[in-house]
């Protein structure tokens, strides 16, 4: 039964790739960002899985390499040379102290340079630009019916995707007794990818105003709010936000039926499951508890009034808050005993990031750790509410402490040089205020990966690969005549 409703999820996808004459990029795109590292087998223990992604990479850079060999064309934009330059001479380097840094290399060239050197090369036209973004849309929406399915029904279509237990494989603990949506990722991973991936349709929403889109964001919307992923809920919330400030007009005219269906599918969901609109309570009282935990006291607490102040020699000196911080501040909003676990989550997420301190003292702030430096126990964190000591890292959580200690200052200085250089590029090439075009989508992207990878943790999702991809597409779109010409006159169709 599994099988035969993940074939009707996936067959929008199928058919609509095989009509088209580039049917291996769009199918490239659209299961590259979904499809679970579990859906893969072992060739060996020193060997990447043979997952489905790289299988479907390896078979698009067959027909891309006998293109390159007919036109004997290619060029790689430099800020990319530089970028994976310097993350694969890093990763040679930690090869001399752990062979699995072999593992790296091959996922940084398959996975991450070859996805964005393809799309960057194969897209030829602004029609076939935004057709990839709709086979991502489309991939999305099938993975949302599954996340909504695992909370509402407790029915788990993705599990036929797993036939290798991985890392991944691992399950959150339940919300309010239900399960948490977690598509073809876990819970954490997939509500990032629904807040990437809601920023995407919202592109498409806007620059076709077509209400299919706003169905697409109603979806996704809606499985975002089942992952019950606070740092999700709070990052593309702010996104949102400033998009609504800078441009507050045609954001709220697009984004009133999509909000409209989105907060009317929440609602019709406590039908068949009364316990979601408890866990919408319970989660949004949480994170209202987590912001205001990071604020300063003084902004709750009211001054004394002059009259009370100590002018005493005599008396007790004020204690210097400072000095004395309330890390046991009472939360505002009681929450459930139901709720389950890492009800305040700051704490946990702030206490990971003296991973880096200890790495420097061992000398590693450089070069970093290499590759899988999480599970091979080289992360110690020092908790100093329960126990003051250094232990074992026993989660990670964090992005950006991921990339640090995987890649020190080198790996972290070389995302940050091609961010800066995406950013700068984009904010340049964009279009008038009022338009959303690709290069506005980059803007708001690049904050959100960053916000992300800060509360929560998506560094390497498929996703972002193809993002980074487009992005690169699109540059180059724009600089050809042809395709600025075309694109001016584009008739606007969809495949999803």
């Amino acid at each position: 039964m599994k099988l035969l409703l993940l074939c009707l999820l996936f067959a929008p996808i199928l058919y609509f790739a095989f009509k088209q004459k580039k049917w291996y990029l769009y199918l490239m795109v659209a299961f590259v960002g979904i499809l679970p590292e579990q859906f893969s087998v072992r060739l060996h223990d020193s060997l990447p899985l043979l997952t489905g992604s790289r299988v479907l990479i390896l078979l698009v850079a067959v027909f891309w390499l006998i293109e390159r060999i007919k036109t004997r064309r290619l060029k790689i934009p430099t800020s990319l040379l530089i970028f994976f330059g310097i993350n694969i001479a890093l990763a040679i380097f930690h090869l001399f102290f752990d062979l699995d840094e072999l593992k790296h290399i091959a996922i940084l060239v398959m996975e991450r340079a070859l996805v964005i050197l393809m799309l960057a090369d194969m897209i030829e036209s602004r029609e076939e630009f935004e057709r990839c973004i709709d086979f991502t849309i489309l991939a999305c929406c099938a993975v949302a019916v599954m996340g909504i399915c695992q909370t509402v029904f407790d029915y788990d279509i993705a599990s036929v995707l797993q036939l290798t237990e991985t890392m991944a494989s691992v399950s959150l603990t339940p919300r309010m007794g239900l399960t948490r949506a977690y598509g073809t990722f876990n819970a954490i991973s997939y509500g990032c990818y629904c807040a990437i991936m809601l920023l995407i349709i919202y592109y498409r929403l806007e620059k076709t105003k077509q209400h299919r889109y706003s169905v697409a964001f109603a979806l996704t919307f809606a499985a975002l709010i089942c992952t019950f992923s606070r740092s999700s809920w709070v990052c593309i919330a702010a996104v949102f936000f400033v998009m609504l400030v800078l441009n507050r007009k045609t954001v709220f005219k697009r984004m009133l039926p999509a909000g409209g269906m989105a907060i009317l599918l929440c609602v019709v969901l406590c039908l068949p499951q009364p316990k979601l609109a408890k866990a919408y309570i319970e989660t949004g009282k949480t994170v209202l508890n987590t912001v205001i935990s990071v604020l300063p006291d003084k902004l709750f607490t009211p001054s004394a009034p002059p009259s009370e102040s100590v002018t005493s020699d005599t008396e007790e000196p004020d204690v210097d808050e400072e000095e004395t911080p309330n890390t046991d501040k009472k939360p505002v909003f009681e929450i459930d005993k139901n709720f389950g676990l890492n009800d305040d989550p700051s704490y946990s997420r702030m206490a990971q990031w003296t991973a880096v301190e200890y790495m420097t003292a061992e000398g590693k702030l450089v070069a970093g750790y290499g590759y899988n430096a999480f599970p091979e126990g080289k992360l110690h964190y020092y908790f100093d509410r329960w126990g003051a000591k250094w232990s074992v890292a026993p989660m990670l959580d964090v992005g950006l402490v991921a990339i640090i200690t995987e890649g020190g200052l080198i790996g972290i200085g070389s995302l940050v040089g091609l961010l800066i250089f995406m950013a700068v590029y984009a904010f340049r090439k964009k279009g008038a205020r009022g338009s959303f075009d690709f290069y506005r989508v980059i803007l708001y992207m690049i904050p959100l990966y960053l916000m992300l990878n800060f509360t929560s943790a998506f560094p390497n999702g498929g996703i972002l690969w193809l993002v980074w991809g487009l992005f690169y597409a699109y540059k180059k779109l724009d600089t050809e005549p042809s395709a600025v010409a075309q694109d001016a006159c584009l008739d606007e169709k969809s495949v999803s």
